[in-house]
C-alpha cells in the first residue's frame, strides 16, 4: 500500500520538523518600530500554526524589515506624491516606488516561505486534508 508509506514519511517529516530549536519570541534588539511590531505579530501565529524554528527567523527578521519598509514607503508616496520635482525643476517619479517594490517583492518571497500567503495555506490545508480523508479510508477498510 504505497499511501501509507507517504502518509508515515509525512509523519516522520513533521516529528522531525518538532525536533529543530524553538522559535524565540522575541525580536532582536536591533528591530524597532513597525518591524518589531510584525515580528510581535506574526511569531506567535507562526508558532501556533506551524512548524516554524529558530531556523526560519532570518526569513522572519527579513519579512519584517521588508513591511516596515513598504509602509514608511507608502507613507513617504502618499505625503510627496509619485511624481517629485527635484532641485533642478525636473520631474520624475518618486524613488521610493522603487524602494516599495523592492520591499513587495521581498514581502511575497518570505511570506511564501512562511506560508503567510493564502495559497501557502491552502496547499497545507489541502494536504492535511488528504491525510486525513486516507487514514479516514484505510479505516473505513479495516471496518469493512
Amino acid at each position: 500500500m504505497p499511501h501509507i508509506d507517504v502518509l508515515n514519511d509525512r509523519s516522520d517529516a513533521k516529528e522531525a520538523l518538532e525536533n529543530y530549536p524553538k522559535l524565540t519570541t522575541k525580536p532582536p534588539k536591533n528591530m524597532t518600530g513597525t518591524a518589531s511590531h510584525n515580528c510581535n505579530r506574526i511569531v506567535p501565529l507562526l508558532k501556533k500554526n506551524t512548524s516554524v524554528s529558530e531556523l526560519d527567523f532570518r526569513t522572519i527578521e527579513i519579512y519584517c524589515n521588508a513591511v516596515a519598509m513598504y509602509e514608511k514607503s507608502q507613507n513617504l508616496i502618499t505625503t510627496r506624491g509619485l511624481v517629485i520635482t527635484t532641485k533642478t525643476g525636473v520631474q520624475k517619479a518618486n524613488p521610493y516606488l522603487a524602494t516599495q517594490n523592492e520591499s513587495v517583492d521581498r514581502i511575497n518571497k518570505c511570506a511564501k516561505e512562511l506560508g503567510l500567503t493564502i495559497s501557502s495555506r491552502a496547499r497545507i490545508e489541502v494536504a492535511r486534508a488528504k491525510k486525513k480523508h486516507k487514514l479516514n479510508d484505510k479505516f473505513e477498510a479495516i471496518l469493512e
